[in-house]
């Protein structure tokens, strides 16, 4: 079966990939807010498709330009903060301390008068604090940034800006566990996008993060299509990395639920794109999904070496409740081949 599913993998991926490939320049243009640089389009591609070192490349090598512009440097900047905070996240890293210095750099580079360059950057900072601040679950600094960033937005007329702000407060709302607060936010967040020009990234978000809310509450029936939906979502912009942990949220509920048949399908193609990036927090992840469905679906052996290889994946990033559930997991097996 392990084999199938890595086979059946390949040849998704593969038509997907030619797809998406296809589709992103055009999804990027729908997706993009409207105060977006060109010169950074690619670059943010590459970075959703989970090319990180090649999206780093590009935009230093942008910064090598000696004729660009203050405002494109802010952007470039910007834009590498945002790859080193994707970084963090797949070494489970936090704060990212080179995230903050082009953060830092671009506030220098802020040319006066900028109100919408230093809205973009006050929405930068509450990204960052929101990851920085996520152990301790305080937030005390990403509240100030996102509040900053939905008041400048707001007083540009930007509402795609002014929905990713209060989006990310609801993000906050969402991390201290008040739901009804959480999902007032994120229906305000689309309320604005759709009076915008609705983009389909930012409805991936609130499909994600809605089906946070039900999870949380306890309903998992009433989450699941909400994840099918923002996984259609981020595969159909092209956003590649976030598609597979969108995959991973979905599989693992439909196991939670007692549904492993249909978990397969967003294990197949999480499968894939895990093979395809630097990401040990990924393949943690995976083989501990894999493991389930494997021990759901009453395969002994292929379950013991999907989660060997999560533990293996977790010690590279020190992923400890990871590692304890997974052990747990492995030792109640049944001994030798039964397969």
């Amino acid at each position: 079966m392990q084999d199938t599913l890595v086979s059946q993998c390949s040849a998704v991926s593969i038509a997907v990939a030619l797809a998406r490939r296809a589709a992103l320049v055009l999804a990027l243009l729908v997706t993009q807010p409207t105060w977006a640089n060109p010169g950074m389009e690619s670059v943010r591609a590459l970075r959703l498709q989970g090319d990180l070192a090649a999206a780093q490349r590009l935009a230093e090598s942008t910064l090598r330009d000696t004729n660009l512009s203050p405002s494109s440097i802010v952007l470039a900047h910007l834009e590498l903060a945002r790859i080193e905070d994707r970084r963090g996240l797949h070494y489970r890293k936090r704060p990212v301390p080179a995230a903050w210095a082009h953060l830092q750099a671009a506030t220098v580079a802020l040319p006066d008068g900028n109100q919408d360059l230093a809205a973009q950057l006050m929405m930068g900072k509450a990204d960052y604090y929101y990851r920085a601040e996520m152990v301790e679950r305080q937030f005390a600094q990403t509240s100030v940034f996102a509040q900053r960033a939905a008041d400048a937005f707001e007083a540009l007329g930007d509402w795609h800006g002014q929905a990713d702000a209060v989006h990310k407060q609801g993000l906050i709302a969402l991390q201290q566990r008040e739901l009804v607060v959480a999902q007032r936010l994120f229906d305000q967040s689309l309320a604005l996008d759709e009076r915008a020009g609705q983009r389909d990234f930012l409805v991936a978000e609130y499909e994600r993060h809605t089906a946070f809310v039900k999870l949380f509450s306890g309903d998992r029936q009433a989450a699941i299509p909400h994840l099918v939906r923002s996984l259609a979502l981020r595969r159909r912009v092209g956003a590649i990395d976030p598609s597979l942990f969108a995959a991973l949220t979905l599989a693992g509920t439909l196991l939670d639920v007692g549904e492993p048949e249909r978990a397969q399908a967003p294990l197949l193609y999480a499968q894939t794109v895990a093979s395809k990036l630097d990401s040990p927090f990924a393949r943690a992840n995976l083989g501990w999904q894999l493991g389930r469905y494997y021990h759901a679906t009453q395969q002994w052996d292929a379950a013991r070496i999907a989660w060997e290889g999560a533990i293996k994946a977790g010690q590279e990033i020190a992923f400890q409740s990871l590692l304890e559930r997974t052990r747990a997991q492995l030792a109640l097996l049944p001994a030798g081949p039964v397969d």
